[in-house]
């Protein structure tokens, strides 16, 4: 907790095949002005299928457009299979 707000932060272990496109995910989404987001937003809904977890891929996007703030991350090395996945967000 800050003076302002809240941070959130979250982990979860991923394969290292995933490191890029999760990377380009988040840069995509932190590099977008508001209206960016809304409209990517929209795309992707109508673009996308529900998946067997029940998303439809909008995670990163929603936690950008609902906080208005980006997204800090890393990745933690477990082994040559898999890292650790390390995101903060703020909340104000």
């Amino acid at each position: 907790k800050s003076t302002d707000g809240y941070f959130v932060v979250t982990g979860n272990p991923v394969a290292n095949s995933r490191i890029g496109e999760i990377t380009e995910m988040i840069e995509t989404v932190n590099d977008m002005d508001k209206d960016e987001i809304k409209a990517y937003y929209k795309k992707k809904i109508l673009e996308s299928r529900i998946s067997e977890k029940g998303g439809a891929g909008l995670g990163f996007i929603d936690i950008v457009k609902k906080t208005g703030n980006k997204i800090e991350f890393h990745f933690r090395k477990i082994n040559d299979i898999a890292s650790f996945f390390i995101m903060k967000t703020y909340i104000n």
